[in-house]
């Protein structure tokens, strides 16, 4: 039974038979299970050719990259050869300029060959000049900042014959009132465009001349000249009420005293009193700013930390930017303080301005512009525009925002208790009472010494101009800075509007 079967099976065509009539190489194929010579050198030819392929396709990247990587090396050593030198092409450096176009510092070739750096103004704007980077001493400001546009050391304008023009957004004519204001005082002045963050302003005294020589520069540098006020860290007094009315704002603490005492003392603690010792009644957050109550700040501290803890107040003004360093186009802005976990003390102190607190009058004026307009922060920045050999716009300046940002609910507050204070002190906008944001801060430093601040804004309507100013050198209480910012205020109106 089987062998008949295996018999018909046999008899019966196989796929390999019917296979044998197909033509050409699948003839062979099929006949053949193992692959011939020919099959198996185009097999191997096939598999080489693949694998040359892929290596072609993997070198061409890295051939490439070789080639851009020597053309880069190349560009770089030619690059760093002209840094090496640019003080020896000192003569193509490019000019200066204020934003309407004043002429600030420029290059002279002498008749001997030789080149010298002219400046103007010299010492209303020498924080913002600077020194060139040669320099031992003051080597600060646009000269610094800004040295491979005023050189023509940027790669793209690497073979540039000179440096480009420097247009900073300063007004010439600004920097002079200001420096006329502080010229007898160790002191600062600030004042930026609080929408934009354009410096329009900034003068520190003492100040100096950045054409001496090294030579003569250790003088100046042993009389503190060189120390930029306007970015220096200092002790704020009562203008920092600002940030912890922010932090209180945000965490909901609205106490309302129906009479402060002039003093309170907090048990196991010490006591806190306002200036003199004066009282205020019905004093809510607005009034607190206004007065400038140290009672009232102290006591929201602590009613914060024991409904909830420290951490809510060291957060609350980290998160504003205390504790941070902000790089600008003039100097890092170092925002300090010294509270920690279990001194109750200090964060009492800190509250009201006291205490380990350290930040600059530019922060001031960052945070003021943020709490007036939409509550986002801004870097300040000094470079309007520069313009290239070719008479085209290389770099322009712009907006910069940090990550810090002030509720609404806190700008709301900061206003209304800076528009009070504003109106306390008698400061106006084209004699408009209410057209002011201001608010005073003295911090006691030593026996000898107080730092009097005020930082404003105006006009209250549509805030344009920050304005913060310092004087770090006596007793003055911080009200002396009132008739100086007045005159600001009144130049700007009358210039500007």
């Amino acid at each position: 039974m089987s062998m008949t079967n295996r018999s018909q099976k046999d008899n019966r065509p196989s796929p390999v038979r019917k296979a044998t009539q197909m033509p050409g190489r699948f003839r062979l194929l099929l006949d053949n299970p193992r692959p011939t010579m020919t099959t198996r050198s185009l097999y191997i030819l096939t598999r080489m050719s693949f694998s040359l392929f892929l290596i072609i396709c993997l070198l061409i990247p890295v051939t490439f990259s070789v080639m851009l990587n020597n053309r880069m090396d190349g560009d770089s050593a030619k690059y760093k050869s002209i840094v090496s030198t640019s003080l020896e092409r000192e003569h193509l450096r490019g000019p200066i300029y204020d934003r309407n176009g004043k002429l600030l510092a420029e290059t002279l070739q002498n008749e001997d060959g030789t080149t010298q750096r002219q400046l103007y103004y010299t010492h209303s704007v020498a924080h913002v000049i600077g020194s060139q980077p040669d320099a031992y001493y003051g080597s600060e400001g646009a000269e610094v900042y800004f040295n491979q546009l005023l050189v023509g050391l940027k790669k793209k304008n690497i073979d540039a014959q000179r440096g480009d023009n420097v247009y900073l957004t300063i007004d010439v004519n600004l920097q002079e009132l200001l420096y006329t204001l502080l010229q007898d005082h160790i002191g600062a002045g600030v004042l930026t465009n609080c929408k934009t963050g354009e410096l329009l302003a900034m003068v520190s005294t003492p100040s100096y001349d950045p054409s001496v020589t090294n030579e003569e520069a250790e003088q100046l540098y042993q009389n503190g000249e060189y120390v930029n006020n306007a970015t220096a860290a200092l002790t704020p007094g009562s203008v920092f009420k600002l940030v912890s009315a922010a932090v209180f704002a945000d965490n909901g603490i609205f106490p309302v005293l129906d009479n402060d005492g002039g003093k309170y003392t907090f048990e196991g603690l010490g006591t806190i009193a306002n200036y003199g010792d004066y009282y205020y009644t019905n004093v809510d957050i607005y009034k607190a700013i206004q007065k400038s109550s140290n009672v009232w700040f102290s006591r929201a501290a602590y009613d914060l930390v024991t409904q909830k803890n420290m951490l809510a107040y060291t957060d609350g003004i980290e998160s504003l930017g205390i504790g941070s360093t902000i790089p600008t186009q003039f100097g890092t802005l170092v925002q300090s303080h010294g509270i920690t976990e279990n001194d109750r003390w200090e964060l009492l102190q800190s509250s009201f301005g006291q205490g380990k607190l350290l930040l600059s009058p530019m922060y001031m004026n960052i945070f003021v512009s943020a709490a007036v307009t939409d509550g986002k922060m801004l870097v300040p920045y000094m470079l309007l525009r520069s313009i290239d050999p070719a008479n085209k716009t290389s770099e322009e300046g712009k907006p910069h925002k940090l990550g810090f940002t002030v509720s609404e609910t806190a700008c709301e507050v900061i206003r209304k208790g800076m528009l009070q204070a504003g109106d306390d002190y008698g400061l106006q906008w084209n004699n408009q009472p209410g057209s002011v944001y201001a608010k005073t801060g003295t911090a006691e430093v030593s026996d000898t010494r107080n730092n009097i601040w005020l930082t404003s804004s105006f006009p209250a309507e549509d805030p344009q101009y920050t304005l913060t100013m310092v004087q770090l050198d006596g007793l003055q209480l911080s009200g002396a800075l009132v008739d100086d910012i007045q005159t600001v205020i009144d130049y700007l109106a009358a210039t500007y509007e």
